[in-house]
Parts: C-alpha cells; structure tokens; sequence
C-alpha cells in the first residue's frame, strides 16, 4: 500500500513539475513547421481559414461556452488535435495551452474560440443572451415520462414545465423563455434518449444538451426563444467544421 501511494505522489509531483516547466516554456522552443504556436495563433487560424460557416459562428455565439466545448469536443476539436499536430509533438502550442493532453487543449483552444466570437458581437445582445443562459441554469426540468411521448407533445409539456417557473405569478423567475420549433420535423417521432431512470430534475440547460444530442437538433438562442433548429427527425448533426475538412483519424 505504501509503495503504490509513494508512486501515485510521484507521478503527481512528475505531473506538476512538467506543467510549471510548460508555463515558463522559452519562445524559441521548437516546433511543427507552419503549426500555431500558441492559443491566439490557433484561434486565429480558425477563424481565418474558414473552418466555420457564419451559421456555426452563430451557434457559437449563442450558446454557454460549456455547451459549446462540450458539443465541439468530437468534431471541432478533433479538427484542432489532428491539424494543429497536438498529437504529433507540438509542444508550443501544448505549453500555451497549460495543459498536458490534447483533449484538454483543444478544450481550452475552443474555449478561446467562444470568447473570440463574442468580443465581436453586439454588447447588447452579448448582455441579453447572457441573462438568459442564467434563466437556462436557473430553471428545471423533470424529464420522468418524456420516453412516451413524441417530441413535440414533449416540447408542449417542457414547455409548461417552464411556464410555472417564469413570469405571471408573484415570485416567478424574471424574463420568459419561449421553446420555438425550427426546420422539418416529424411530428410522430418519439423523443429518443430519454428512459425512467433519469435524473428527477435537471436544469433546462442540461436538458437541452441532452435533449438536442440525442433527437437531432441544435438549440440556439434568440432572446427570449429558445430556437430548437432541425435539420433531419433523428440522430447527432454534423459537426460544424467546414465542408471541405479532410476526415480526421479517429483520435
């Protein structure tokens, strides 16, 4: 026992000791030919080479930005792994980031990537989409009998379930928030995800996650509308990277 605590504190003093070394990395460390080199490099790429359309910049605009990494884990930032060699030894790059694995520093690049997007947006909207994924965190969801239902006799009773908690009575959370329906959908379909063993409550936010993954629609907010987009009547979307991304390995 005390031999594996001995080697557990090693590889965490290991651990901590490389991550103080990546902080203080020099300039001149070297690195992939033509690769960013730190975060704003690699958001700059980004956003200069067209890896997103004006609508994923949009989605990315307005949604949380845990939403946003969480969401882009798989497509964006598997993109970021693979083109920007995190997997291959680019080490400037790594050491911008702060972190030791490329999971964790595409996660910090399109964290970087989400706070781009907003300081050119309209302060305005900035401040009203703001309050409303504060509303989004506030108010909760009992998702206990949606498997029954189709997914818009679901979406009607979401949708009572946030009416009780939103402005018109006394005590109410303030600012409505209204779930409206875009795109083709199969009235029919039955919600897909969802089973008698989840959680008693959830936050509308994390319902929504969970809600918009497992039936094929992206949320995106227009104050005080909670757009439910969709593209097909079941299954994930495609990833918002651009069309012309080669298919990256699955790493």
């Amino acid at each position: 026992m005390l031999a594996t605590r001995k080697k557990a504190w090693i590889v965490v003093a290991a651990s901590l000791s490389l991550l103080i070394a990546l902080t203080a990395a020099p300039h001149w460390l070297p690195g992939p030919k033509g690769q960013p080199r730190t975060v704003n490099q690699a958001v700059q790429r980004i956003l200069s080479e067209g890896w997103l359309s004006e609508a994923n910049r949009d989605w990315i605009l307005r949604n949380p930005e845990a939403t946003v990494c969480a969401t882009l884990h798989f497509s964006l930032g598997m993109a970021i792994r693979n083109r920007f060699d995190l997997w291959g030894g680019n080490l400037p790059l790594t050491f911008s980031c702060r972190r030791l694995h490329p999971d964790a520093c595409s996660w910090v690049i399109i964290e970087a990537l989400w706070r781009k997007v907003r300081q050119k947006a309209d302060p305005v909207l900035i401040k009203t989409l703001d309050a409303q994924f504060r509303r989004l965190q506030v108010i909760t969801i009992k998702p206990g009998g949606l498997a029954k239902l189709t997914i818009m006799e679901g979406i009607a009773s979401i949708q009572r379930q946030i009416d009780q908690q939103t402005p018109g009575q006394p005590g109410k959370l303030p600012g409505k928030v209204h779930l409206r329906v875009v795109g083709a959908l199969n009235l029919q379909a039955t919600i897909l995800g969802f089973s008698e063993d989840e959680p008693d409550s959830l936050s509308l936010q994390r319902f929504l996650d969970l809600f918009a993954f497992r039936n094929g629609f992206r949320v995106r907010n227009d104050p005080p509308n909670v757009e439910l987009v969709f593209r097909k009547t079941s299954g994930a979307l495609a990833p918002p990277v651009r069309d012309d991304d080669p298919k990256p390995s699955a790493r």
